[in-house]
């Protein structure tokens, strides 16, 4: 890159130094071939694999012009389209260094406890299981789970999130995060070369070469476009002067500013810099979209699809209401056996309650429904009411109440039901805010859960939810998408909900960096949080309305200033200058409004 701007810049200065002096053309043929160099070797790259890309075109542009008795103008096509695919890569460039910039700074070195000694080894020789320790004011250099140390984390670079996170013993910490104050000692779980900034470096560098639909248009219309054009200047070539309507020196000139100015290059790159620009701040601010395809789509959306727990909730239960008390206990001694999210809410509540858990045999789960098991020698079950219909046992009254509520019911019995256990499930933070959102934004939104009719229509009344399907399994799930007429945007959280993300036209995953998430959504929250919903969908709307007015633009000032070559209005530098560089730097800086903008966005809402 540095190379060819050094050589663009010396033959802008032959170029510049050819109107003044009496060696001009010698100046001007110099200055061709040092802009032009990698422009002409491409050109005859095209014409071996028998194919006509821009390259071409400029080649012949300049060739005639020289051939004609316009050195100079020669000599300022190839400058200036030199200088506008200069500024073309750039761009690119720049992009990709952003991207790069997202993930750079993690640590080469870590410091790891080793036979009870402190050793600094390259990130590479940490193995999974070793104990890395990290200091106040350092980037934590690998993936892991805190053993031992409290520290505010700051995890922009992964979450888009300026305020620092607190993580303590249990929380999971990644490469290239930095522990803002206090000491950690991290148990390492990923090498270094699968940790969550690798993956998302990858996944986003991919990201950039799945096309869009608008984009492989283009590039379909511009594989026809360019021969067209080349038909067309030879046809304007020889034809007019035949029948006899000029000089044939005139109409080849003529025909040579056709073909410049009939350069693809703004229209071409229109749609790759702003996908590109879409992309880039996507990431910044802690949303993953793994290809342009996706970001287009997202535009379409007519319905917003949420599954509940874990998505709209938090995920995490808690109990507040025991009826009678004394059920708790025998229900957690049950519970401990299961690794279900409300199981362990009760095992919680009875820890945080001090009681002693008791002896339980003859365990068993009922998938889906409930379980049982034996306290002494007395057989208990435990499970939702409908497990307790199914067995005809009769349910008491005030479990409407409760779960009219918003809340969940676990039944505890033997050969009647001896007890209840509500649990609440508290809504994510803004999740009604961004729901009403979404809703101004012209989109229906809709919950999916397998939580009984009540509770799942208290949480839709509760967030301002249009419609609500319950009683749902995974299948369930996929089945009523299927139903749904309207074009779907889904959002769950990565686990149990992956058939339904597969089966929406695109798939938005909450992840927090979990390797579900980033396998089974098309796009990934890395921060749990529901604002970025919205703002993907404006940034996507932008997207697309950036490249419409860029293909617009191109297709406009090169048909305009086209009509003018045809007429002999305009010459080869003006065609160059104006229809070519001036028109592609316009695109390029369009495009990079969206990144600008996406960002100034996001932090006026953080």
């Amino acid at each position: 890159m540095r190379r060819r701007i050094l050589l663009l810049a010396i033959g802008g200065i032959l170029l510049a130094a050819g109107f003044f002096s009496e060696h001009s053309l010698y100046l001007w043929l110099a200055s061709a071939v040092l802009s032009g160099w990698k422009i002409f070797e491409g050109a005859f790259r095209s014409l071996f694999r028998k194919k006509f890309g821009i390259g071409v075109l400029v080649t012949v542009a300049t060739v005639g012009a020289f051939l004609t008795g316009h050195p100079e103008e020669g000599a300022a096509v190839v400058f200036l389209f030199g200088l506008a695919e200069t500024l073309e890569e750039y761009s690119v460039d720049r992009a990709r260094r952003s991207i790069k910039k997202l993930f750079e700074g993690v640590p080469k070195t870590a410091r790891v406890l080793r036979d009870g000694k402190e050793v600094e080894v390259p990130v590479e020789e940490v193995g999974v299981g070793d104990l890395v320790l990290v200091k106040p004011g350092e980037k934590i250099p690998v993936d892991g789970v805190v053993v031992d140390g409290t520290s505010a984390v700051d995890e922009k670079m992964i979450t888009g999130e300026s305020v620092p996170v607190l993580k303590k013993k249990g929380d999971r910490v990644f490469a290239g995060t930095i522990a803002v104050e206090g000491f950690l000692e991290v148990r390492v779980s990923k090498k270094a070369n699968e940790s969550l900034v690798s993956r998302i470096a990858k996944i986003v560098e991919e990201a950039r070469r799945k096309k869009g639909k608008t984009e492989v248009f283009v590039e379909k219309f511009s594989r026809y476009y360019t021969p067209s054009v080349v038909l067309t200047a030879v046809a304007m070539a020889v034809i007019p002067p035949a029948l006899g309507l000029g000089a044939f020196s005139d109409w080849l000139y003529r025909s040579l500013v056709l073909l410049v100015v009939a350069c693809p290059c703004a229209l071409a790159i229109s749609t790759p810099v702003s996908i590109v620009s879409g992309l880039t701040s996507a990431a910044r601010n802690g949303v993953l979209v793994k290809g342009g395809a996706y970001l287009e789509e997202v535009r379409n959306a007519e319905v917003v699809v949420f599954d509940k727990t874990g998505t709209l909730t938090k995920g995490e239960f808690r109990v507040t209401d025991v009826k009678p008390e004394g059920i708790l206990r025998i229900a957690a001694s049950l519970e401990k056996k299961s690794s279900h999210p409300l199981a362990r809410a009760v095992v919680r509540e009875a820890e945080k309650r001090g009681l002693k858990l008791l002896k339980v045999t003859d365990f068993r789960t009922v998938v889906g429904e409930g379980i049982e098991g034996r306290v002494g020698r007395k057989k208990y079950f435990v499970g939702g009411p409908a497990f307790f219909r199914k067995k005809g046992f009769e349910i008491p009254e005030d479990v409407e109440k409760l779960e009219a509520g918003g809340k969940t019911v676990i039944l505890v019995g033997s050969d009647r039901v001896e007890g209840v256990i509500a649990l609440e499930d508290e809504p994510r933070k803004n999740a009604k805010e961004v729901v009403t959102e979404l809703r101004k934004m012209g989109l229906k939104t809709v919950m999916l859960t397998g939580d009984n009719e009540r509770t799942a229509r208290a949480v839709a009344s509760k967030l301002g939810i249009d419609e609500f399907r319950s009683g749902l399994s995974p299948e369930d799930k996929v089945r009523v998408m299927a139903e749904l007429p309207e074009h779907i945007v889904m959002v769950g959280d990565g686990i149990n909900d992956a058939p339904a993300l597969a089966r929406a036209h695109v798939g938005i995953a909450m992840g927090s960096g979990t390797d579900v998430a980033l396998e089974t959504g098309d796009i990934v929250l890395m921060k749990d949080d529901l604002k970025k919903i919205p703002y993907l969908i404006r940034l996507s709307r932008r997207t697309l309305s950036v490249i419409k007015q860029n293909i617009f633009a191109s297709v406009t000032v090169k048909g305009s200033i086209g009509l003018m070559a045809v007429a002999g209005i305009v010459g080869l530098w003006e065609a160059v200058a104006i229809g070519d560089m001036g028109l592609t730097l316009a695109v390029i800086l369009n495009a990079l409004r969206i990144g600008r903008r996406g960002s100034e966005k996001s932090r006026k809402q953080r």
